[in-house]
């Protein structure tokens, strides 16, 4: 909540300043779609978070595999 909260407003100041002049040139816009894509990137990497979360519990029955890198070491190389 406070990660998209926190994107929202950098966003809205970010648009705040490209639209200040009254004209958006190709670079303000190359930098509003830049934005864009860097949070996607990281709600897709969030997701992908816990999804490894949730097969590191099903597969070891353990919550602190991920926190443990020993026994992430020794899962990849025993797969």
């Amino acid at each position: 909540m406070i990660r998209g909260c926190g994107i929202y407003v950098v966003t809205i100041g970010v648009l705040f300043a490209v639209t200040f002049d009254g004209k958006v040139e190709w670079y303000e816009a190359l930098i509003l779609v830049l934005m864009y894509i860097a949070y996607f990137l990281i709600m897709w990497g969030n997701g992908l978070m816990k999804l490894a979360k949730k097969l590191a519990r099903k597969l070891t029955g353990s919550r602190t595999l991920l926190y443990d890198p020993g026994k992430l070491m020794f899962l990849v190389a025993v797969q």
